[in-house]
């Protein structure tokens, strides 16, 4: 009976024995260790672009599944759902797990639920296997911050920034590219392209990702450190920056129109610019990170502000409004691998726990700011961007008094 008890786990220990030893190489140089953190950061692109290029599809979807636009949309709403609870449901059963094997397992999934996707024959099928997803996204995103920041000694906030910069690229990429697919081959076709792109990033995980000793302690224990008072009070800060850019990002298009008179090509310019600087933005504030954490937080929490301020008094003039539009961006980004950094450092030893928190909380901002936004936007153009002002401005106040915060690991 002992033996039969034992037994499973005793099967899941030796397969994750196999794949901990299997291809895993060692970080023994500077080059290894940076090329492991970009495979780590290809992963979080490839998954990235699954979360944004539903939103390309939304209409292909509801056309072939026989609903509206709408109710497609809710596809989007179940995998951000996934990211902001499940994520960190799957960080807890996980944590006593060899991490490069969870990763490997995290892709798999994740190659598995997109493939589903793509036969799903009804929209609530397509919803179920999206929050699974999400959920898997949660995780991964939040496993490899961790383990890039391991492999990466001091230049911890680097390796951070290089894994949400394939989540920044995604950003750009993600819908224009779900619709290119999806127009072309139909939008299952842009989910088989998801799916085999994940098990592009699993093989390489093997194949370039080493094994590293985590120091998190049993599930219990990392609970309670990840769910402490100063951990989840720092937590708000991501989401107040956050809710206060997408508060105004989501609705872009109308304050471009409605304020500068910008349409057609030129949105989409002014976009891909806004994109292009989430981008830079990710790489520089980790670099930054390094140097102070404390600083580059404080310094991006201030230009966000001071951005959707500018917005707010001189949103009429089209030079004004996308020289706010890119400072936002850039300095928005900036803020979130100094963020994670200085997450980790403050849960210590529960560090794998509190960067999928980190990236759960991060969601639930760009989700509040949406629903926030909606609401503002009902009172206009001008309530909107005062809204996401006061957002901001309390993030800002906030990280500024985060400051006197201390960790162990500090």
């Amino acid at each position: 009976m002992l033996e039969g008890a034992i037994a499973p786990e005793t099967s899941v220990m030796a397969v994750e024995s196999h794949v901990a030893a299997a291809t895993n190489p060692k970080p023994t140089t500077g080059t290894s260790r940076r090329l492991a953190t970009l495979v780590l950061a290809l992963g979080a692109c490839v998954i990235g672009i699954s979360e944004l290029a539903a939103i390309g599809v939304l209409g292909l979807v509801g056309d072939d599944l026989g609903t509206s636009v709408g109710a497609a949309g809710s596809i989007v709403t179940a995998y951000a759902l996934g990211v902001c609870v499940g994520g960190p449901l799957l960080a807890v059963v996980t944590t006593r797990r060899d991490r490069r094997f969870t990763l490997v397992l995290a892709l798999a999934l994740f190659a598995a639920c997109n493939g589903v996707i793509a036969i799903a024959p009804t929209l609530v099928a397509v919803m179920v296997v999206r929050l699974v997803a999400g959920s898997v996204h949660g995780l991964f995103i939040g496993l490899a911050t961790s383990h890039a920041a391991d492999m990466a000694g001091e230049r911890r906030g680097g390796a951070i920034a290089l894994v949400f910069g394939g989540i920044a690229v995604a950003t750009v990429l993600g819908a224009p590219v779900g619709r290119v697919v999806g127009e072309a081959f139909g939008w299952r076709s842009a989910f088989w392209a998801v799916a085999a792109a994940a098990v592009v990033a699993l093989l390489a995980v093997l194949r370039w990702v080493p094994s590293v000793g985590s120091e998190a302690g049993p599930a219990g224990s990392s609970l309670r450190r990840a769910l402490s008072m100063s951990v989840l009070a720092f937590l708000v800060l991501i989401v107040l920056v956050m809710g206060g850019v997408f508060s105004m990002y989501t609705y872009v298009t109308t304050l471009l129109e409605d304020r500068t008179g910008v349409t057609g090509p030129a949105i989409s310019a002014i976009l891909l610019a806004f994109g292009l600087a989430c981008a830079v933005g990710t790489f520089v504030g980790g670099r930054l990170a390094d140097r102070s954490v404390a600083a580059t937080m404080l310094a991006a929490s201030a230009a966000v502000t001071l951005a959707l301020v500018c917005l707010t008094l001189f949103g009429s003039a089209v030079a004004a409004t996308v020289v706010s539009l890119v400072v936002c961006g850039f300095a928005a980004f900036a803020f979130i691998p100094a963020f994670q950094l200085r997450l980790m450092r403050l849960a210590e030893p529960a560090t794998d726990l509190a960067a999928t928190l980190g990236a759960s909380a991060a969601n639930a901002g760009i989700a509040i700011g949406a629903a926030v936004g909606a609401a503002a936007m009902a009172r206009g153009v001008d309530a909107l961007l005062i809204v996401a002002c006061c957002l901001s401005a309390a993030g800002f106040a906030g990280t500024a008094a985060a400051g006197r915060i201390r960790s162990r690991a500090c």
